[in-house]
């Protein structure tokens, strides 16, 4: 009797319990020498070294092991490919970002911040110090074109990428940072907004300015754009690639809070820019007529991000709504968000509890 009695309690457990979630997103090889294979316990198409990134793509049962389909690069590290490795070979994104605070992310690269102020990267990134694991008391975070970027507590700006490391050489109490693309912008303690270039600076705005919100763009639409004390956005500056018709619509905007710019490419070609705004009642306003009609039922928004083709919002009930119906439905079920980030094809958020969710793909390619 207590026999059975214990084999039907088992058997509730099983189906109380909650399945685990499969792994998807960035994660790394946890040893040298890892077997790629063309399929699992198949052939092998190359080997990778502990501490080399990848992005689970999915995973699937084989013979009792389980299996991840990765997206990395080759073992000669000119292109990206596709392979199977086993489940013991990966640092999987469950264990690689853990009691996160905040998350950024563009093109293929991924950048999170934990409790102890220490950040963590996903993504490809070409550096002599890949991976600047020697940031410590961080703050914020933000990615640029191939660069990580961090402002610690004592308002020292970091810097690791294509552009070269950095530190504090501007000498300033910086207490807020925006990367996009090649523009990188930085608001002071005295609320004035500057433009760093390596080891040049330039002021965008003088000591005292009222600024909502602020974002970084690239050197082929201009510097940036900003929101003052009255909710109304102001570009530093466009190129002839923007249209005065733009200007003049963005600039009629009202009651804006928060401010994303971004680029949209078809087909690996820029197409046209981009602008998203957040405005005090919760709904979004964009400069582009077709990705408009798809937000505009869209309520009680707190954060918004922008990607090349698509657009993400998080909701105040802690739900994340994007614009490309695939996403839109492989993150349907996420809730308890609190902090959101995309890059080229993929989508991350961020849950109350410090976990990172990912959907999508992140494909490295050539740079």
């Amino acid at each position: 009797m207590l026999k059975k009695a214990l084999t039907w309690l088992l058997l509730l457990c099983c189906f109380i319990l909650p399945a685990l979630a499969a792994e998807k997103g960035f994660g790394e090889f946890a040893q040298d020498q890892v077997n790629l294979r063309k399929s699992p316990a198949g052939d092998i198409i190359g080997r990778k070294q502990r501490g080399d990134v990848l992005y689970i793509l999915g995973e699937e049962t084989h013979r009792g092991d389980t299996w991840y389909r990765v997206s990395t690069m080759s073992e000669n590290r000119k292109r990206q490919t596709e392979g199977w490795v086993r489940q013991d070979m990966v640092i999987p994104p469950s264990q690689l970002y853990q009691n996160i605070t905040a998350i950024s992310g563009e093109k293929a690269l991924f950048m999170a911040l934990d409790r102890e102020g220490r950040p963590h990267f996903g993504g490809l990134l070409h550096i002599a110090h890949e991976n600047p694991v020697h940031w410590h008391d961080v703050k914020a975070i933000d990615v640029g074109y191939h660069t990580f970027y961090a402002l610690t507590t004592d308002g020292m700006i970091l810097q690791e990428g294509i552009r070269g490391g950095a530190s504090n050489y501007f000498q300033q109490d910086f207490v807020a940072i925006e990367g996009f693309d090649d523009s990188f912008l930085v608001r002071t303690a005295e609320n004035a907004l500057l433009q760093l270039n390596g080891y040049h600076s330039h002021f965008l705005l003088p000591e005292g300015s009222e600024v909502r919100d602020f974002a970084a763009w690239t050197s082929y639409y201009g510097p940036g754009a900003y929101v003052d004390g009255q909710g109304k956005v102001h570009f530093f500056g466009t190129t002839d690639m923007v249209s005065n018709e733009a200007v003049v619509e963005v600039s009629n905007w009202s009651d804006v809070m928060k401010i994303e710019l971004g680029v949209e490419v078809v087909n690996n070609i820029i197409t046209r820019p981009l602008v998203a705004a957040l405005t005090t009642d919760g709904s979004v306003l964009l400069l582009h007529q077709d990705l408009q009609s798809q937000v505009t039922g869209w309520k009680n928004i707190t954060k918004i991000k922008i990607s090349g083709s698509f657009l993400v919002g998080l909701t105040t009930e802690g739900k994340l709504l994007c614009t490309k119906p695939a996403l839109a439905a492989e993150t349907a079920g996420w809730d308890n968000l609190i902090d959101i980030a995309c890059g080229d094809d993929y989508v991350a958020a961020l849950t109350k509890d410090g976990r990172v969710l990912f959907a999508g793909e992140a494909w490295f390619g050539n740079w």
